[in-house]
């Protein structure tokens, strides 16, 4: 069973019956206050059938007619959402999406559009494309045209290509074009008005609406992306049809969305208290890390005290009066020197929601929004900014063991949950003492440690491994970091340090790194160990002869400063070589460097003494 999504707009109470002139608006305010009541209540009815579907009923039971009936409902509640006027019964329901190919939509264009390019010398080319969306093909038409029929209108662009990029589970229809100067006139283009023929206005009049309105009416992700004065492009994102992508293409799709959100910190700012929790209960099923708070101030304090950084944005756009949404992910996004994707879900309605969101290139979302689209609408946010780093399957002896310590046990909490669905043993500990009582170094691994602490510090706790002679790689993180303390750490062999507050992605590549010095410390210690090895199965002659090959001295040259037969040389040679199991010179000098300079000066030594007979 699938929740067709509403794509909407705004809400007013339809009449009775009767022609458009018999209607009697509300006032504007009322109809406002009225219309984002009825939006937050829906967007929690929609949720909780969002998680209903989840669950795996018997098709022969009522519990699962029940929830069919259910479905049902919600589509005709969601599909009341849209019109900012009253519209006829008779009129076309606009919120009844079908699945369509793209290319009927692209040919439609090419046939009002090519001959206005051709007569106006401009290059026009549309890329032919074989996917299938899920949208209104008229008012996605309409859409397309009035950006077409703006950037024309508004620059001098020679060149334009309109084409489709396909993504796991949406399509980007893009096009590219030059003659923007900067991302400002970009955005002028999309604020310009479109002609909307299929939209009932006041009075039966036609209505006129943004690009970035509209876009935002039909649930569609609309981005602009500027490169300095040569190209523009403008993005307008739509779902695939779910009957084009295959039952094996969409697990894998699903398992990779699943790698990407388990790890990220998705940080909900929504000051419905009831619909925060479904929010963060709905998104926490599909995988994602989430942490839920009510406005601004309590979102800034959280990142504070947790010492984490959100991956990712998702907030209601109007909170208390001091700020809105969009004004506290530029906050975040300042605060860390990083552009932290976010989406907008709001039930505002204003025309400046939509071109503020589209200013500091947040997604916007209208409530109400089915959990798959908002699902759809988050991976399409992060897919651009998260990586997602794997691990990669070692016997059960040799899986790397992360050492959290930390006096937060809220935080080595998170970080033990985080590791562990990363495919990590975690051991985590409150005290160092408590850490270095219990340590033993039989298996690979890393310590995480916070720097300053009660009791025995990080630096002390490192320098504690090193005089054991434990090379096990260390992370540390601080909360108040001088200069000095990162100076101090790194030259004491901290592979990394870390200022909270942290990324999740920050910290897993932190760790992937210090395991991989690890990996290479110990391989470099195995050749030592044998090189060693193969340099002390020589004899005294043959360390003494070594050394000279080594100097550049050949056969004859040797023979004659150790006065013994150049054959001897070669016979003592040929035993170095397979002793040594070197196949060549240069293999001999790395095996002779892997052994290190003492042996090296050892059989140095033996040379310059000449305590060797022949």
């Amino acid at each position: 069973m699938q929740v067709k999504q509403s794509m909407s707009e705004d809400v007013l109470p339809r009449q009775a019956s009767g022609p458009a002139s018999a209607y009697c608006p509300l006032p504007a305010e009322r109809l406002g206050g009225i219309d984002q009541k009825l939006r937050q209540t829906a967007q929690l009815v929609s949720l909780i059938v969002g998680q209903l579907e989840a669950c795996e009923f018997d098709p022969a039971t009522p519990a699962r007619r029940v929830l069919e009936q259910l479905d049902a409902t919600l589509e005709k509640l969601l599909s009341r959402f849209g019109l900012d006027q009253p519209a006829p019964a008779t009129d076309y329901d606009r919120h009844a999406a079908v699945d369509f190919p793209i290319q009927a939509l692209f040919k439609a264009l090419a046939q009002d559009f090519l001959p206005l390019a051709a007569a106006q010398h401009r290059n026009l080319r549309i890329v032919p494309c074989s996917s299938w969306v899920r949208s209104l093909p008229d008012c996605l038409r309409q859409l397309l045209s009035g950006l077409l029929a703006n950037i024309m209108d508004s620059t001098s662009t020679l060149r334009l290509t309109l084409g489709c990029r396909r993504h796991s589970e949406w399509l980007s229809i893009e096009l590219w074009f030059a003659g923007c100067k900067s991302r400002d006139d970009a955005l002028r283009i999309v604020s310009m008005p479109v002609y909307e023929a299929s939209l009932p206005g006041a009075c039966g009049k036609p209505a006129l609406r943004s690009i970035a309105e509209l876009s935002a009416m039909l649930g569609l992700q609309l981005q602009v992306k500027t490169a300095d004065e040569r190209a523009t492009l403008i993005s307008i994102s739509a779902p695939l049809s779910p009957s084009v992508v295959q039952p094996g293409a969409r697990r894998q799709q699903n398992a990779r969305a699943l790698g990407m959100a388990r790890t990220c910190l998705l940080l909900i700012v929504e000051p419905d208290a009831l619909l925060g929790d479904m929010l963060s209960c709905g998104l926490g099923a599909l995988g994602y890390r989430t942490a839920a708070v009510r406005d601004s101030v309590a979102a800034l304090e959280w990142i504070a005290r947790s010492g984490i950084q959100p991956d990712l944005i998702l907030t209601e756009h109007v909170l208390e009066r001091s700020s809105d949404g969009v004004q506290l992910v530029q906050k975040i996004r300042d605060q860390f020197s990083r552009a932290t994707p976010a989406v907008i879900l709001t039930a505002e309605t204003k025309k400046q929601v939509s071109q503020s969101a589209l200013t500091a290139d947040c997604m916007l979302l209208r409530k109400p929004v089915s959990l798959n689209l908002l699902r759809v609408t988050l991976a399409s946010a992060l897919s651009t900014h998260a990586e997602v780093h794997a691990v990669h399957a070692m016997p059960p002896s040799r899986q790397p063991v992360i050492y959290v310590v930390d006096d937060d046990a809220a935080l080595r909490s998170d970080l033990r949950t985080l590791l562990e669905l990363e495919g990590y043993l975690v051991r985590d500990y409150g005290t160092a003492e408590q850490f270095l009582d219990s340590y033993t170094a039989d298996q690979p691994g890393c310590l995480i440690i916070d720097a300053r602490r009660s009791g025995i510090s990080g630096l002390e706790t490192v320098a504690r491994l090193k005089a054991q002679g434990d090379e096990l790689p260390v992370l540390m993180i601080s909360c108040n970091s001088r200069v000095a303390d990162v100076v101090d750490a790194m030259k004491a062999g901290v592979c990394d340090f870390i200022e909270k507050p942290f990324r999740y992605q920050q910290l897993l590549t932190s760790v992937k790194k210090a395991l991989a010095s690890q990996v290479a410390t110990e391989s470099s210690q195995v050749l030592r160990k044998a090189a060693i090895d193969h340099i002390n199965h020589l004899t005294a002659r043959q360390r003494q002869i070594l050394a000279m090959v080594l100097d550049g001295h050949p056969s004859k040259n040797i023979a004659a400063n150790l006065g013994i037969s150049q054959r001897t040389v070669e016979k003592h040679r040929a035993s170095i070589m397979s002793r040594t199991e070197a196949r060549s010179i240069p293999e001999l000098a790395r095996i002779a460097l892997a052994a290190g300079e003492k042996t090296l000066s050892a059989a140095a030594n033996d040379k310059r003494n000449g305590l060797i007979g022949g």
